[in-house]
């Protein structure tokens, strides 16, 4: 995990201050600050920055950052370059050579990431096209600042930790969990756009597009010669995958991929296969379990080791965990600039971290939020339905009117700009999950969880999502993209059943070409026997954790948080008897953290100097 910043004073007689601010602002919101990391901090005649790291010695990376006098360059992520995969040297070493010599052409990095790379007064910041590597700037009176943690950023520039925030960035956190749209928690700091660069100078700065965002599908069409193009994206697409995981070959001496009955963990595993990786699989079930069958199945095929990790049987099943939520809200909200609820998953700050691969953004190949049984949008009025009940849920039983009526217009904003794109109104379900629930929701998880583990996904590749966007958003959305993949490297994945669905073309019945026999092959399985039910901490909610909750959320009526959530519908929601639906308790673990977060609950003030102490003593 890597964190930089950058500082751009419009009058270099601010450098020292902005050198020092950056060692105060890193002192509270770098999370592994009081642990064992590393610090670089740069500065030539026109620019400060700095970097602060961990993990790079433990995998092939090595190092997050390289310089000299006139030169910096740092990243994070994990972007894809031939010389990482034919040589053992580190990552920034390459990236530097390769920005000093001008080689390195960043719309065609392929991977995941951000750059930013200085260059005597100029600094210029990039970020890949699912931007779930962020970069955020800002610009005051006195300068501009840029990095890929929005508090360092906004602590930096204005030098100082009076943090203020921006409430209509947090609406949708209260609604739904997280971020459904553009907008950043601190006042005044702005997200760079997908795929977008930015420069900076003393004089001001620019925004231009090495990677854009845009749509450059090939028409949808039965004819043969349209057959061969497409035929053509599918074996590029193939290649590129192979590509960007060689990327992982040094992180581990032996993987593990979580193999389960889907698609999206059989694309992974057979791609890392083809790509050379050394690798097992697990699957999560007992032996009976239908995820587990075609787990080893598919493994089988593949020609890695299986194994399955059955759950323990508790004693006591009803038994649910007791969690110290105060403690979840704390490491969930630090580590995630306040964007992520501890409805979700996060690992806890570790020097040595694990490795894992996932499926994040797997969905944007099969059409994003849609699917073939689901209508294409075809207006304003469908879309605008659409992201309202994306992002409004639990609205009328939490939402002061004036909060809502504010996230209508975000959007609305979003709907408007969509249809000013290069973008048919069709693909609108694609866009959304790309760019807002793979580029925002996953992407600030994957933040707040990346201090403590490297979660690999071959799926946010940029060049292999450049070119899936080539095929009609149709073969997306009905799976097909997929069975053309797995066909190419092995026809037997293609065609081996899944444990609970089938490939979205063949749903109704064979398609031409394909006997009835092997379609009925291809049965999903039955559900296996149930086996016991663990009820996780969340299921507290009802049984312990409420009356912490209402004491915590409704014992200050001037708290913050208010001027978005109405007082009084929240009072009446935590009053109301179980069972709670897990919908609600993630909107009410949201307007928890966003209360944590405005409340300044979530950093903490550096340690006073022994001399200010002994001064505050004599004070009392």
């Amino acid at each position: 995990m890597n964190l930089f910043v950058s500082v751009i004073p419009k009058n270099k007689a601010f450098l020292n201050k902005y050198k020092k601010s950056i060692e105060t602002a890193a002192s509270i919101t770098v999370p592994f600050h009081n642990m064992e990391h590393r610090t670089n901090i740069w500065m030539n005649d026109h620019v400060v920055a700095a970097n602060f790291s961990i993990h790079e010695d433990k995998v092939a990376i090595k190092k997050y950052s390289t310089s000299d006098h006139d030169t910096f360059c740092t990243f994070n992520g994990i972007p894809s370059i031939e010389e990482f995969h034919t040589t053992n040297r580190p990552w920034s070493d390459i990236i530097f050579d390769k920005y000093k010599n001008r080689t390195l052409e960043f719309d065609k990095v392929s991977g995941y990431y951000n750059f930013l790379c200085i260059d005597a007064y100029k600094a210029q910041a990039y970020t890949s096209i699912t931007r779930s590597e962020p970069i955020y700037w800002t610009e005051t009176e006195e300068c501009f600042a840029v990095g890929n943690r929005a508090s360092l950023v906004y602590a930096a520039a204005h030098a100082s930790t009076k943090f203020e925030y921006n409430l209509d960035a947090l609406i949708s956190i209260c609604t739904i969990g997280w971020q459904v749209h553009d907008l950043v928690q601190f006042e005044g700091v702005k997200l760079l756009d997908n795929g977008a660069n930015i420069t900076f100078t003393p004089d001001g700065k620019q925004i231009n597009y090495h990677n854009p965002y845009q749509f450059e599908e090939v028409p949808m069409s039965e004819q043969p010669r349209m057959n061969k193009i497409y035929d053509e994206i599918y074996d590029d697409l193939s290649q590129e995958f192979i590509n960007g995981l060689k990327s992982f070959k040094g992180f581990s001496d032996k993987l593990v991929i979580n193999l389960t009955g889907g698609k999206d963990s059989r694309v992974v595993a057979a791609f890392s296969k083809e790509a050379g990786l050394d690798f097992t699989t697990v699957t999560s079930g007992g032996p009976e379990d239908r995820d587990v069958i075609v787990a080893k199945e598919i493994a089988d095929i593949i020609g890695v080791e299986h194994t399955s990790s059955a759950v323990k049987k508790k004693a006591n099943p009803d038994e649910i965990q007791r969690v110290d939520i105060f403690e979840l809200l704390q490491r969930q909200v630090f580590q995630s600039d306040g964007t992520s609820n501890i409805y979700d998953n996060c690992y806890p700050v570790r020097l040595n971290p694990s490795v894992q691969f996932t499926g994040h953004a797997g969905a944007c190949y099969k059409g994003g939020y849609g699917n073939s049984k689901k209508a294409l949008i075809t207006d304003r009025k469908q879309a605008l339905s659409f992201i309202d009940n994306l992002s409004l849920h639990n609205r009328g039983i939490i939402l002061t009117k004036e909060a809502d009526e504010r996230q209508v217009k975000i959007n609305e904003a979003i709907v408007d700009q969509y249809l000013d794109s290069s973008f048919p109104i069709k693909n609108f379900h694609d866009y959304m999950y790309t760019v807002y629930r793979e580029g925002r929701a996953m992407a600030n998880g994957r933040q707040a969880s990346a201090y403590g583990s490297f979660q690999n996904s071959p799926f946010l590749n940029d060049k292999a999502l450049k070119i899936a966007w080539e095929l009609p958003v149709e073969y997306r959305r009905n799976n097909m993209l997929y069975y053309n993949l797995l066909y190419r490297i092995n026809p037997q994945l293609a065609k081996h059943r899944f444990a609970d669905s089938r490939w979205d073309f063949e749903e109704k019945g064979p398609r031409e070409g394909t006997s009835m026999e092997e379609w009925l092959s291809r049965e999903p399985l039955p559900p296996g026997p149930k086996g016991q039910q663990i009820r996780n901490w969340r299921a507290g909610y009802d049984e312990y954790l409420r009356p912490i909750i209402k004491d915590y959320l409704l014992s200050d009526q001037n708290n913050r948080i208010f001027e978005i959530i109405d007082y009084e519908k929240l009072t009446e929601l935590l009053n109301k008897p179980g069972p709670t639906t897990p919908n609600i308790i993630r909107s009410v673990f949201g307007i928890m953290g966003v209360s944590y977060f405005v409340n300044n609950e979530w950093f903490k003030q550096p340690e006073q100097s022994f001399k200010d102490k002994i001064i505050n003593i004599f004070k009392k």
